[in-house]
C-alpha cells in the first residue's frame, strides 16, 4: 500500500472513532522543594510531588448516545516525579477509574472515585487538597491522623443534575466486596449543597465500615464517621471559608476541627491567589491531645496552564497530639513548599 492510500486509510479510522465518541488525554505535572522538621532525627528538605495538586495522567471521554444520553468513563494514574513511579500506593489508575451514563437526571458512575466528603472539602479548602496548608492535615482524618476516605473503592455514585435551582446531590455507596462479608469494608456517603451567587453552603457525611477479612476470618475494627459542614462567601476581592466537623472512631477518636480561612485572587484574569487558613482540632477523648494549624501560601500564574507557588505552615501540637506528620507527641512542626505546576 503507497503512503497516500494508508495515510487516507488511516484517516478514514480515526474520523470514524472521534465521529462517535470524544476522548481526551490530560495530566498535570507538579513538583517542588519541601522542607518539614517533623521528623524527631530533625530536619529535612526533599523534591517532592505532587504538593499543590498531585501530579497525574489521565484519559476521559463521552459518547452521544441520544436523547441527551451520554456514556462516559474516565482512567486517571497518579504520577511520583521525583522516581517516575505510580503514586496511590502504585495503583494502575489509584487516582480515579470509572464509567457511567450522564444525562437530564444527572450521572451515575461505578468504579474508584472521589467520596461526596472530599468533594464537599474541596468547596471549602482555601488551598483546594494542596500546599501546607491543606484542609486534611486535620478534617476528615482517622485515628491515626490519615486521610484515608478520599476515595472509593467499587463505589457506585448517582450526581444530581445541575437544574435544580442551586440545590444539589451526590450518592456514593462502596461495596466491600468480601464473599460471605458484605459489611467488611463497606464505605458510605452523601453531601447535599446549596449555591447562589456569592454564597456556597455544603454539609456531607461519611461513614466507612473498617472490618477486614483475613484467611476467611472477619477481624473487626471500629468504624469510622465524619460529619461536615461548610461554607464560603464571596466578596469578588477575597472569599471567606467557614468549616467544622465532627469525626468518630470508636472508642479511639471524637474530636472537632474548625476552620476560618480566605483566598484572594488576583492579577488581570484573577487565576493567581493568596491563601490562609487557621484550623484548630478539639479532641473531646485524649487529655491535651489538639493542635492548630497557620497555614499561609500564593501562587502565580505564568499563564493559563503554568504557574510558581510556595506555602508555608505551622501546626502546634498540644502534650499528646502527633499531627502534622510527626511521631513525637507534643512536636510542633513546620513545613515550607515552592515548586511549579503545569497542566496539559
Amino acid at each position: 500500500m503507497n503512503k497516500s492510500l494508508l495515510v487516507a486509510a488511516l484517516s478514514g479510522v480515526f474520523s470514524t472513532s472521534f465521529a462517535q465518541s470524544d476522548v481526551t488525554v490530560y495530566g498535570l505535572l507538579d513538583a517542588g522543594v519541601s522542607y518539614s522538621d517533623a521528623l524527631p532525627a530533625g530536619s529535612k528538605t526533599t523534591l517532592s510531588s505532587g504538593m499543590e495538586s498531585g501530579s497525574r495522567l489521565g484519559f476521559k471521554g463521552s459518547e452521544e448516545l441520544g436523547s441527551g444520553l451520554k456514556a462516559l468513563f474516565v482512567l486517571e494514574q497518579g504520577i511520583r516525579l521525583q522516581d517516575g513511579e505510580s503514586g496511590q500506593g502504585g495503583k494502575t489508575f489509584g487516582r480515579q477509574a470509572y464509567v457511567g451514563l450522564t444525562g437530564d437526571f444527572g450521572a451515575f458512575k461505578l468504579g474508584r472515585q472521589y467520596s461526596p466528603l472530599n468533594g464537599a472539602h474541596g468547596v471549602v479548602d482555601p488551598f483546594e487538597h494542596g500546599l501546607a496548608g491543606d484542609f486534611s492535615n486535620f478534617f476528615g482524618t482517622d485515628a491515626d491522623n490519615e486521610y484515608r476516605y478520599e476515595r472509593m473503592n467499587n463505589a457506585l455514585n448517582y450526581t444530581t443534575p445541575d437544574h435544580l435551582g442551586g440545590f444539589r446531590g451526590e450518592v456514593a455507596y462502596g461495596f466491600g466486596g468480601q464473599a460471605g462479608f458484605p459489611s467488611a469494608s463497606r464505605q458510605f456517603g452523601f453531601s447535599l449543597g446549596y449555591s447562589n451567587g456569592p454564597v456556597d453552603i455544603v454539609y456531607a457525611y461519611h461513614n466507612a465500615n473498617n472490618d477486614k477479612v483475613t484467611n476467611g476470618v472477619e477481624v473487626s475494627n471500629p468504624s469510622f464517621t465524619s460529619n461536615f459542614l461548610g461554607a464560603s462567601y464571596d466578596f469578588g476581592v477575597a472569599k471567606a471559608r467557614l468549616a467544622m466537623d465532627q469525626n468518630l472512631q470508636g472508642d479511639t477518636i471524637k474530636n472537632n476541627d474548625y476552620l476560618l480561612g480566605v483566598s484572594v485572587p488576583f492579577g488581570a484574569d484573577g487565576l493567581s491567589g493568596i491563601y490562609a487558613d487557621y484550623i484548630y482540632k478539639n479532641n473531646q477523648l485524649g487529655v491535651s491531645g489538639g493542635a492548630s494549624q497557620y497555614a499561609l501560601g500564593y501562587s502565580y500564574r505564568l499563564s493559563k496552564r503554568t504557574d510558581l507557588y510556595s506555602a508555608v505552615s505551622h501546626i502546634v501540637n498540644q502534650a499528646n497530639a502527633t499531627l502534622g506528620e510527626t511521631s513525637e507527641a507534643g512536636k510542633n512542626v513546620t513545613k515550607v513548599q515552592a515548586g511549579i505546576r503545569h497542566k496539559f
